[in-house]
């Protein structure tokens, strides 16, 4: 969009070089009548020299306008850079917030790699000492049963 908007303003400049040097050899070629005709009838002169004038008129107006063409377009220009700069930094801004998350999300997958680790090994601890824990309480259940025919046999010796 920017591209074309110089284009078309390189192109304007042109058309208004054009229009000066059209307006100056017409200035030119209206002096140059003027001498020629200084003599002639003086209505057909007043008339030429209103038709001129008209033409010149004309030409100016077409300036101005090409002119303000060419500031709308230079403004429009701007105002693209502007938001092109912009998105630039709103892009910066994302690619950095990017990269922050992806180091991010690496350092909780590796904690969550530490973690399943710990689990495993606080299952496997568990199971050790669920193991051990029914190994006691069946040594608990034979030593009750011992302590409990114990006075039996004492009694019985």
């Amino acid at each position: 969009e920017i591209a074309k908007v110089s284009e078309q303003s390189a192109d304007l400049d042109k058309e208004i070089a054009k229009l000066r040097e059209e307006n100056l050899s017409l200035k030119t070629k209206l002096d140059d009548f003027d001498h020629v005709h200084a003599g002639a009838n003086p209505k057909h002169q007043q008339a030429e020299e209103h038709a001129a004038m008209l033409g010149l008129k004309l030409l100016c107006s077409n300036l101005l306008e090409i002119d303000a063409r060419l500031v709308q377009l230079r403004t429009s220009a701007e105002l693209w850079e502007e938001r092109v700069s912009t998105l630039r930094s709103t892009e910066r801004l994302q690619i950095s917030q990017i990269s922050t998350y992806e180091s991010k999300r690496a350092e909780f997958s590796e904690t969550l790699v530490s973690s399943s680790s710990v689990f495993a090994s606080l299952d496997e601890q568990c199971a050790k000492h669920k193991s051990r824990t029914e190994e006691l309480n069946a040594e608990n259940v034979k030593m009750s049963a011992k302590l409990t025919g114990a006075p039996a046999r004492r009694a019985a010796m």
